[in-house]
């Protein structure tokens, strides 16, 4: 419905353009002053402008008008007057209406470009066709150019807020760009259907003009060829940039998730060794035992003190390397901490390297390599250290709360998301935006197709939020036992290559339009010109005007061709004129001979 609407508007111009057109040619109106008339152009197609700019059609919070087509036709058909009173008036109702229809994001942008749609177009009309009737090609491609000029120019004004900029023109730049170009070619071409000629005469105008449409045409189609190029190697470029930078966030975001679980984890545990060291020193400095059996009530929360740590495993390790008292049944027999490569860490750096503490990653314990433990240490005053360790559960249990915050502050872009979990992909934590998700299912997240292992870089998924099924990429990374998910949805990815390409496109668009002008303008003017002066004075030499010269002399090869055909032309009338010289010397000497043969008078008397 709003396409209809809007080629409805799209028509008025077209249709100004016919009326104005029959008063012209059918009625006294053509024989007014050429300045009223003008007046009268630009206020009625200014009307127009005002007109689209008040019932423009909304379309998702913007809104989509054919302002621009009114100035433009006013400016190509009836003068450059009238292009500059039509989009001078389009222009300042455009700045003024935004004051009570609150339209302030594209004020600047909308009220400039309608002012240079028809500055623009005088100009076409008046020093680069020099009044020449345009085409509806001609039309077509200046109504897509002012148009992009003026989507363009949303962000142009806008740089500090180019995400909105590109919510605006994503929803109606393109649409506009056609319709004002289409209502361009429009009323052209009912003009040149309105005014055709006689067949001989169009047969006439298309021989004299030939080399000029061939050299357009080309040029153009070259040209067009190159800007289309570009064009996508310009969006592949984007998408791969985007795809990189996407990518280095995610993993980035990944990365210094794991980092902060980690730490978090470490600094978790280096706390409870460091309060449970300080626990058994005291106690022994009271003369107090410390043996197995308090240990294992003191994990267990049974002991009568009400000392609880909440903990799988409390070691005590002498110095020289043996646990001496152990909550554990596997370290009774005074286990050698060297037997073992996990255990002979602790003693490489407690012992060997005196260091004050030591905290191990969550893995595969020595004494069974079933069992996964995180253990950390903290030195004893009076030699070796304690060890203190989380089992599966009580390690989760422990840092549940913890992770969930990590998650919770974390997030991908301006809306993607972490998540957390275990190895069974139970669910600790997710970034806030995601709300609360219990598991994977709850966002449609698949997980019977993951490999963790063979994992690298983004991969494509999709997730169901709030019921709206999307695609996304996602990273994964894995520590302490928990798996780090980063997710970031395609259409953020896509959102910076999309605004480069709307610009760059725009842009890129604009330069070729300017370049072809420039090209087609110095052609007409350097070379066209030129020819059509050569062209018209060999026609008055052929004709017998000897005394006409060639003035084609505006690039120093049409100086030599004038300067020869003049230097010809003269040669000519000197051999002439002494032809006539000799023709008359020898008619005079004929008519002097005869009169010689002929008897005298004087003879007869």
């Amino acid at each position: 419905m709003a396409y209809l609407i809007l080629g409805l508007f799209a028509l008025i111009a077209p249709a100004l353009t016919v009326i104005f057109y029959l008063l012209d040619h059918k009625t006294g109106f053509g024989k007014l002053n050429y300045w009223i008339r003008q007046v009268i152009y630009g206020l009625a197609f200014g009307g127009i402008a005002i007109l689209c700019t008040e019932f423009g059609v909304q379309d998702n919070g913007a809104v989509m008008n054919v302002r621009d087509s009114a100035p433009i036709a006013a400016g190509l058909i009836f003068g450059w007057p009238a292009g500059v009173i039509s989009g001078f008036i389009g222009g300042l109702e455009r700045f003024l209406s935004a004051y009570w229809r609150g339209t302030f994001y594209t004020q600047w942008a909308c009220s400039i470009s309608t002012f240079i749609s028809g500055l623009v177009s005088a100009l076409c009309y008046s020093i680069i066709y020099r009044k020449n009737k345009v085409n509806w090609f001609q039309a077509f491609f200046i109504g897509l150019a002012l148009e992009t000029s003026h989507i363009l120019m949303i962000f142009i004004t806008n740089m500090d807020d180019t995400i909105t900029a590109y919510n605006y023109v994503s929803r109606i730049g393109n649409t506009m760009i056609l319709f004002v170009a289409a209502s361009a070619f429009l009323s052209v071409l009912l003009i040149q259907l309105l005014h055709l000629d006689s067949k001989k005469k169009q047969e006439r105008k298309t021989k004299k003009w030939k080399l000029a449409n061939i050299m357009h045409a080309t040029l153009f189609i070259t040209m067009a060829f190159a800007y289309i190029n570009v064009a996508l190697f310009t969006r592949n470029i984007q998408t791969r940039i985007s795809e990189d930078n996407a990518k280095h966030l995610l993993n980035n975001t990944v990365n210094d998730t794991v980092s902060d679980v980690k730490d978090i984890s470490d600094s978790n545990l280096l706390n409870v060794a460091e309060e449970i060291s300080i626990m058994i020193e005291s106690r022994q400095r009271s003369g107090y035992e410390v043996n197995d059996e308090f240990l294992k009530r003191v994990i267990n929360n049974e002991d009568e003190s009400g000392i609880y740590f909440a903990v799988s495993e409390i070691n005590v390790v002498n110095a020289d390397g043996f646990i001496s008292i152990s909550s554990s049944h596997w370290a009774k027999d005074h286990y050698d901490m060297r037997s073992g490569e996990q255990s002979k860490e602790f003693a490489d750096h407690m012992l060997d390297n005196h260091e004050t503490y030591y905290i191990q990653p969550y893995g595969p314990i020595s004494g069974d390599e079933s069992v996964y433990m995180k253990y950390g240490a903290y030195v004893l005053e009076h030699g070796g250290f304690v060890q203190v360790g989380y089992n599966k559960d009580t390690y989760y249990t422990s840092l549940e709360h913890i992770v969930s915050q990590v998650a919770r502050n974390r997030r991908v872009g301006s809306n993607g998301y972490v998540v957390i979990t275990n190895h069974d992909y139970k669910i600790y934590g997710t970034s806030s935006t995601l709300g609360e998700v219990a598991s994977f299912a709850d966002i449609g997240f698949d997980t019977t197709s993951i490999d963790i292992d063979n994992i690298s870089g983004m991969i494509k998924c999709s997730l169901t939020i709030d019921n709206k099924k999307a695609s996304y990429r996602f990273s994964v990374d894995q520590t302490e036992g928990y798996y780090v998910f980063g997710f970031i949805s395609e259409e953020e990815i896509n959102l910076s290559r999309n605004i480069s390409t709307y610009v760059y496109t725009y842009l890129e668009f604009i330069i070729f339009a300017l370049v072809f002008l420039v090209v087609y303008v110095l052609f007409d003017r350097i070379i066209l010109d030129d020819i059509d002066k050569a062209n018209k004075g060999l026609e008055k030499i052929t004709e017998g005007d000897l005394s006409v010269k060639i003035d084609a002399k505006r690039s120093e090869e049409f100086i030599r061709l004038s300067d020869s055909i003049n230097a010809t032309v003269d040669t000519l009338k000197d051999f002439i004129e002494k032809e006539k010289e000799r023709i008359n010397s020898e008619l005079a000497l004929a008519k002097a001979i005869q009169f010689s043969s002929l008897p005298s008078k004087q003879g007869y008397l």
